[in-house]
């Protein structure tokens, strides 16, 4: 006597869809948590900058510090100074341009920031992104 085909769910079928469904959405949920690759540049030390900008041209680096001025400037670009302190050491300043395009969280002096920079030929550097430590 033949066997007749079976009218049900497969539930094999029905687990290994559930399985990948759920692998896919932790995926997704994973890579959308992750930082922005721009902050995985190489770490500058500030007062390193000083000693080889011009060899930092076309480099992205990512530079941390205290945001301690923010100059008022005629230009559409943000400029900001920050402020590298390593262990009693006298600080170090940098100078950022942020062009409008770039978008962040809200700089507030004497906060803590980590910034994705790339270095222009003359030594300036050039915010490509940047967050609240």
């Amino acid at each position: 006597m033949p066997r007749r085909a079976s009218s049900g769910i497969n539930s094999t079928a029905l687990i290994i869809g559930a399985v990948v469904l759920a692998l896919l959405i932790g995926i997704g949920f994973w890579f959308v948590n992750q930082d922005p690759s721009a902050y995985k540049s190489k770490p500058l030390v500030i007062a390193n900058h000083f000693d080889n900008f011009s060899s930092l041209s076309g480099n992205n680096n990512s530079v941390t510090g205290i945001l301690h001025k923010r100059p008022s400037s005629d230009s559409e670009d943000e400029i900001v100074v920050l402020r590298e302190e390593i262990n009693g050491k006298d600080p170090s300043f940098l100078v950022i341009r942020i062009p409008p395009s770039v978008k962040g969280d809200n700089l507030l002096l004497e906060n803590e920031y980590t910034f994705d920079v790339e270095f222009e030929r003359n030594g300036i550097a050039v915010a490509k992104a940047f967050k609240a430590k």
